[in-house]
């Protein structure tokens, strides 16, 4: 089972935002312009919450509705975010990223079932 995510409150009564350890870790090192797929989400819970992290000043393009884009060069529509923090998504969703930087990039997601 996943380990559910509990924001937590310290001894003055404050919520704290420090994820406590999770058992569902992903982590992936992205060559240039290679699209991979960082993680497809279980299905034993409705949804997750997943924390990303990416090598300092990388751009990390992170998509959830199939391949991940880099960004066109004019003003386009797109599926791809560009280095979300966290965000919520479905039982088997699959995560796939892409870097256009020439030093590639190390992308790691924290997962948390929704509880």
């Amino acid at each position: 089972m996943t380990t559910v995510l509990a924001i937590d409150r310290d001894v003055t009564g404050v919520v704290t935002y420090a994820l406590q350890q999770t058992n569902l870790k992903a982590g992936v090192a992205l060559a240039q312009n290679v699209a991979q797929t960082l993680i497809t989400l279980p299905g034993d819970a409705a949804q997750y919450e997943v924390f990303f992290s990416y090598t300092p000043g990388a751009n990390v393009f992170v998509n959830t509705k199939g391949t991940a884009a880099i960004f066109p060069g004019t003003a386009a529509a797109v599926n791809s975010e560009l280095n979300p923090n966290g965000r919520v998504y479905e039982k088997n969703t699959v995560i796939s990223v892409i870097t256009p930087d020439t030093t590639g990039a190390f992308v790691q997601a924290l997962i948390y079932a929704k509880g």
